[in-house]
């Protein structure tokens, strides 16, 4: 490819991880990414990018920075949209640990091996580490918020209906890798919340309450806008959908069962069954809408599903 500079020197004793960056069009935030990319402490990085036809100069920034890894790969993406990107990067991946990269983030030096001294102790079982971001507002240059300010991950009902984990904080062991390359969903709403549900409920989720990651929006997110009109989550899209038998995340978790159900914990098994079961108007969907403490972490969108979820065995029996 053409690449000038002797590659960086490897870190003996310290963990390999791939970090796989998915692109796309990104040669205006790119530089920042991989420069804190580079800062990483402690970990040699094998760098694996994906890319899903940029038409910009994505493509010779990257190559300008493969020598600063100690490894490096750049291969053609699916141009399928980013989750399918991922999930097609993470059968590439080889190493003990495997790290998810949006070409638009900013990474604190210590955010890998941070990352990996949380999951390192669990290399028998399927561990994924997620952490807090700091939102970055692009246009005014202030942070907004960090988020999610607290682990909310306290069983499969937490993430039935939300996701908490950020992909670009998302750091697996090769357990959990290779759990997640077994199966190939075509019903995911995004690849973390995904990768999530499946290390969820097969094996350990840590979380760190530190932000590691400076997240930016701005207007080509995919995810993260915090506009109200478009916001992934309103009571009448959700109604409308229900109506409509196309519910996203009821389809995800359906595709969940399908394809992890007879490996995944019993427990998280149990869950899953209930919520599935809850088109169905039966008295135990009561105790599984009234007995868990949150579906969502904000009060109308909690108050909202609640209801949603007492209206669903009267609204459709087809959700797909």
């Amino acid at each position: 490819m053409g690449l000038q500079g002797e590659k960086v020197r490897y870190l003996e004793g310290a963990p390999w991880i791939d970090v796989l960056l998915a692109t796309y069009n990104g040669e205006k935030f790119l530089p920042e990414l991989l420069d804190s990319l580079v800062a990483q402490i402690d970990v040699n990085i094998s760098l694996i990018v994906s890319d899903d036809g940029s038409t910009d100069q994505t493509i010779e920034i990257i190559k300008q920075y493969a020598p600063k890894f100690q490894e490096f790969k750049i291969v053609a993406g699916p141009k399928k949209g980013p989750s399918k990107n991922f999930l097609s990067l993470l059968k590439l991946s080889t190493k003990e640990f495997a790290a998810l990269a949006d070409h638009d983030d900013i990474w604190d030096p210590n955010h890998l091996i941070n990352s990996i001294n949380r999951i390192k102790s669990s290399p028998t079982i399927p561990a994924l580490s997620y952490s807090s971001v700091r939102e970055l507002n692009n246009r005014t240059g202030t942070i907004t918020r960090i988020w999610p300010e607290k682990n909310y991950i306290k069983d499969l009902n937490s993430i039935i209906v939300q996701n908490f984990a950020r992909g670009c904080t998302i750091v697996l062991n090769k357990k959990g890798v290779e759990l997640i390359n077994t199966k190939s969903p075509e019903s995911e709403v995004m690849h973390d919340w995904w990768i999530l549900l499946v290390i969820a409920t097969h094996g350990k989720v840590e979380f760190g309450q530190r932000p590691e990651i400076t997240y930016r929006l701005h207007e080509t997110n995919h995810v993260g806008i915090p506009r109200r009109s478009k916001a992934l989550f309103t009571f009448a899209k959700t109604l409308k959908h229900i109506k409509t038998g196309k519910w996203e995340p009821f389809g995800q978790i359906l595709e969940l069962s399908r394809l992890y159900g007879p490996s995944m914990q019993q427990n998280s098994l149990e869950d899953l069954n209930l919520f599935l079961n809850i088109q169905r108007p039966k008295f135990k969907n009561l105790k599984f809408i009234f007995s868990k403490k949150f579906f969502r972490i904000e009060i109308r969108e909690e108050i909202g599903m609640r209801i949603i979820f007492l209206l669903a065995p009267f609204m459709t029996r087809n959700w797909k």
